[in-house]
């Protein structure tokens, strides 16, 4: 509860894990009929939570609403658009405009697209073909959450699946199209997972012909090379790029100069 609760003093990402774990923990507690861990547990983590509220009700977090997908001008302008074309349909509304907005926006951080191709849309934090993931990797990391439902301890393969499905909500949330400064923790469980398959399907051919194992290897090899690849391009490739370079300045060697 107290490492849990230092997150109310990072980043916005953390925050929403916070909101959601800490009473999943309670339930649990309290489930398991350790009530006087529950009741300490809680006492704790109101010492973080009553000082956090304080101080964001006296200094509003600006940024935070400023990110927010509902105050981004394109979605207005598609809500009202909408609302003119089809009047006082309840799908015009802002809340179903904004709602679906969302829900468009965490679906698509399950795609290939952007765990393996493009990443981050921020220039700073990832470009086209260096994506967070290979391809390959990813394949094994669904291989894994099927042989983990099926082979481990379903609390551990839960809360690991419960990571992952709560990572991209700060993403989903804000009116940048990718974010992985913003969902990094979504890449800690799919790399347990893929860990989780590559070492199961090592297992599945312990005992077959040796032409599964040479396939096992050739898949690995490729897994190798493709990530040799990406970080051969951001070594190299990544630093020279004329709109990298722009980004990153971003008028600081300008404003140094006065």
């Amino acid at each position: 509860v107290i490492a849990a609760s230092f997150a109310l003093y990072t980043y916005h990402s953390a925050r929403i894990f916070y909101a959601i774990m800490i009473p999943t923990l309670g339930y649990i507690l309290w489930r398991s009929h350790k009530k006087k861990v529950f009741i300490v547990s809680l006492l704790v983590a109101l010492l973080f939570v009553v000082p956090f509220i304080i101080a964001e009700l006296s200094t509003p977090p600006s940024r935070l609403a400023n990110l927010f997908i509902g105050t981004n001008t394109g979605i207005a302008a598609m809500q009202q658009e909408l609302a003119i074309m089809s009047g006082k349909s309840p799908f015009s509304t802002t809340l179903f405009v904004v709602g679906n907005e969302i829900m468009n926006r965490y679906v698509s951080y399950f795609s290939p697209q952007y765990l393996a191709y493009h990443g981050d849309t921020n220039v700073r934090f990832g470009y086209q073909s260096m994506g967070p993931l290979s391809l390959i990797e990813l394949g094994f990391a669904l291989a894994g959450i099927y042989w983990a439902r099926r082979h481990y301890q379903k609390r551990g393969v839960w809360i690991l699946l419960g990571i992952l499905l709560i990572a991209p909500i700060p993403g989903a949330l804000t009116w940048q199209e990718y974010s992985v400064i913003r969902t990094y923790t979504f890449f800690v469980p799919l790399i347990i997972f893929a860990a989780i398959g590559i070492t199961m399907a090592a297992d599945a051919i312990k005992n077959k012909q040796k032409v599964w194992s040479y396939g096992l290897g050739l898949v690995l090899l490729g897994h190798i090379v493709l990530t040799a690849r990406t970080w051969e391009y951001f070594l190299i490739h990544y630093p020279s790029r004329a709109l990298v370079i722009r980004t990153w300045e971003a008028g600081y060697s300008e404003l140094a100069s006065f």
